[in-house]
């Protein structure tokens, strides 16, 4: 789902006009896999709850960062076709 909503994101963009290789290493995708994994180990008490629900929200935290880290010189430079807008 989230590698989907990149894809989506960049043509939006016309980015995929320029092939990112970042799309395919994954780091955000996996940060959000990790943090669905420790969410279910609390709800399941393998982990204290609150240990497993920080560690969680640091890797969703981490993975929307790296989202922005890597989109915003998308969405700030110019347009790749070259048009207005």
């Amino acid at each position: 789902m989230a590698a989907l909503a990149f894809i989506a994101g960049l043509g939006a963009t016309v980015g995929l006009v320029k092939w990112r290789g970042w799309l395919v290493a994954g780091e955000p995708l996996l940060l959000v896999l990790h943090g669905g994994v420790l969410r279910v180990a609390a709800g399941l008490a393998w982990l204290d709850w609150r240990v497993g629900v920080y560690a969680a929200s640091l890797c969703w935290s981490g993975a929307f960062a790296v989202f922005l880290w890597r989109y915003t010189p998308i969405l700030l430079g110019p347009r790749i076709d070259g048009k207005q807008g």
